[in-house]
C-alpha cells in the first residue's frame, strides 16, 4: 500500500512512468537484484557452501590449523585447559571467540594500569607539593643558575 503512495508522489514529482514499471518487480518482490547470469560466474562449490575440511562451511564452521600463539590465546580465553589439549585444526569461530576474550582482558589489564599510573601520579605530585616543589620554583631556579653561569663566562673573558 505504502509503494503504491510512492507511485503517485513519483508521478505528482514529474518522473515518468516508465521507470515506475521498470522498478515496479523490485518493489513488489517479483524479481531479484542479482540477474540469473551472474549465478554462472560464482563456482558450483562455493554456491554449495563447501568451505574447508569436513564440509562444515555450511555452517559457517570452517577448521583452521593454529600455531602456538593462537594455542595459547585458546588456553587463555579458557576454551582448552592446557596447550598440550589444544587440537591442530579448530574451528574459526572457536578461534575468534578466544582473540575477542584476549582482546577484552588486555583492554581490561591496560585500564588497570592506566588507573594505577594516574594514582602514583597524583600520590608524587602531593609528594611534591608538600615539599615545596612546584614547577614555577624550578623554572626560577634554572634561570638563575644559567644566569650565573653566563655571568662567570662574561667576567673569565
Amino acid at each position: 500500500m505504502a509503494l503504491l503512495h510512492l507511485s503517485h508522489l513519483y508521478r505528482s514529482v514529474g518522473m515518468q512512468r516508465q521507470v515506475l514499471q521498470k522498478w515496479q518487480p523490485l518493489m513488489y518482490g517479483g524479481a531479484r537484484w542479482c540477474s540469473e547470469a551472474a549465478k554462472d560466474v560464482v563456482p558450483a562449490a562455493q554456491q554449495r557452501g563447501d568451505k574447508g575440511p569436513n564440509n562444515l562451511g555450511r555452517l559457517g564452521l570452517t577448521d583452521h590449523r593454529v600455531n602456538r600463539f593462537e594455542k595459547l590465546l585458546l588456553v587463555w580465553g579458557g576454551k582448552y585447559k592446557s596447550v598440550a589439549d589444544v587440537p591442530n585444526l579448530v574451528s574459526q569461530d572457536a578461534l575468534e571467540r578466544a582473540r575477542n576474550k584476549a582482546r577484552i582482558k588486555i583492554n581490561i589489564m591496560m585500564c588497570v594500569a592506566t588507573l594505577l599510573g594516574c594514582f602514583a601520579m597524583i600520590y608524587s605530585g602531593k609528594k611534591a607539593r608538600d615539599a615545596g616543589e612546584s614547577v614555577v620554583k624550578t623554572n626560577l631556579d634554572w634561570h638563575k643558575k644559567i644566569n650565573e653561569e653566563y655571568k662567570k663566562e662574561q667576567e673569565g673573558q
